[in-house]
């Protein structure tokens, strides 16, 4: 169900529009589908199966019509037992933070995890590193292939813009470009800030870090 209606339109059976929820089931099977097919034809061994999101869920969509009127209901999504709710468009954890599974059966340890950073830029990246090409021109983005393989990751810190406003990270804390200084937990999405003068060392030592990427961000 498309997010932009002016007025609305009818509803399915269940008396409401079909979005997230049922967007995920034929999702589902579309790539069961396609799964399937690589494992018919001998290929699924070794190709390489990657899913991801491009942002985060919106904070709510179109769910059905009342009176002419169309009305939107907010979207959640658990974590840690939790409901998030959705926020697509904002620069906390609930925008920016998305799912990256990556399959790859001759290559990869099934089940393994990694809580190393991927930036969107790295994707090129990674392509040209698997297929082995000698690229002349320079690349904003690191390649992930040694996380692929269980190695030490290249990336320390990450980089998100959003309308002129912007921000870069590590894993822990992250920077932003009004200076804002805040530490990234699960729980909290980003929201404790911290300030100068209580700063721990290991707080002090990832926020210059993050200076020195601040202002390579702004020089390039």
């Amino acid at each position: 169900m498309t997010d932009d209606l002016s007025k609305p339109v009818p509803v399915s059976p269940s008396g409401k529009y079909l979005t997230y929820a049922e967007m995920i089931s034929e999702m589902d099977r579309q790539i069961g589908l396609l799964v399937q097919y690589l494992e018919n034809n001998g290929l699924r061994e070794n190709t390489m199966l990657v899913f991801m999101a491009d942002n985060g869920t919106p904070a709510q969509v179109i769910s059905h019509p009342e009176e002419g009127t169309l009305v939107r209901s907010p979207v959640f999504s658990k974590l840690n037992g939790k409901r998030i709710q959705g926020g697509k468009g904002k620069l906390d954890d609930t925008g920016t933070r998305v799912p990256l599974i990556v399959s790859w059966p001759s290559v990869i340890t099934p089940g393994s995890r990694t809580d190393a950073m991927i930036d969107m830029t790295d994707f090129f990246a990674t392509g040209i590193e698997l297929s082995k090409v000698k690229s002349i021109y320079s690349i904003d983005g690191l390649s992930f292939v040694s996380t692929l393989l269980g190695r030490k990751p290249k990336r320390t810190w990450a980089f998100s813009e959003r309308k002129g406003r912007w921000w870069v990270r590590d894993q822990r804390f992250k920077l932003y470009d009004d200076g804002r200084f805040v530490e990234v937990s699960d729980l909290k999405f980003g929201k404790e800030s911290l300030t100068k003068g209580n700063r721990t060392a290991t707080q002090q030592i990832a926020f210059m870090k993050l200076k020195k990427a601040q202002q390579y961000m702004r020089n390039h």
